[in-house]
């Protein structure tokens, strides 16, 4: 019998919780919440290309990672994707490993601006199998197409970690006219 995940359509996006006055000191209370722009992009591509999307912000309703994990156990995602920036890389990074630990049947994947510049720090301990390079809404459904652990799609700017070596495909062109 086939494993249900591989056709299952549910992703969880996860803006991963953080310590502001952690990371930037007493500064910290002065900087602004913002909603996570690109995950509502990434989930309007992926809602457009039938998945069922659901959009965890531990930043705005602050949730630990216990309660981040309870979130992906209740949800029961195939694909759980994660923001990372530098001041949310170490609960990232722990909360991409506690889910490849605690639910190795789920893909992993990581992006941002942290996860671009640190791609094989991520992969090499198992906190994500795949790291998305660039802006992530334009192929974000052919992402999703991982989790059915079928051949990874020829899609550019992605790397990926399995137990034996890292693959890394090369980064998007800059579309023109958009991008400088």
């Amino acid at each position: 019998m086939a494993d249900r995940r591989m056709f299952d359509r549910h992703v969880l996006l996860v803006n991963p919780p953080q310590d502001l006055t952690e990371v930037m000191g007493r500064a910290g209370q002065f900087l602004t919440r913002w909603e996570p722009l690109g995950l509502l992009y990434i989930a309007a591509v992926l809602i457009d290309h039938g998945y069922d999307v659901c959009i965890l912000d531990a930043e705005a309703d602050p949730h630990t990672l216990d309660e981040v994990l309870d979130a992906v156990e209740a949800y029961d995602p195939a694909v759980v994707g994660i923001t990372c920036l530098t001041p949310t890389a170490p609960p990232a990074v722990m909360l991409g490993q506690r889910i490849c630990q605690t639910y190795p049947q789920r893909t992993v994947v990581m992006g941002n601006v942290h996860a671009h510049v640190f791609a094989e720090t991520l992969l090499r301990p198992q906190a994500c199998q795949f790291v998305v390079h660039g802006a992530g809404d334009s192929s974000s459904s052919t992402y999703c197409g991982v989790s059915r652990r079928a051949a990874m799609l020829p899609v550019s700017a992605v790397c990926h970690s399995s137990r034996t070596d890292t693959t890394s495909r090369p980064h998007r062109r800059p579309i023109r006219g958009i991008w400088m």
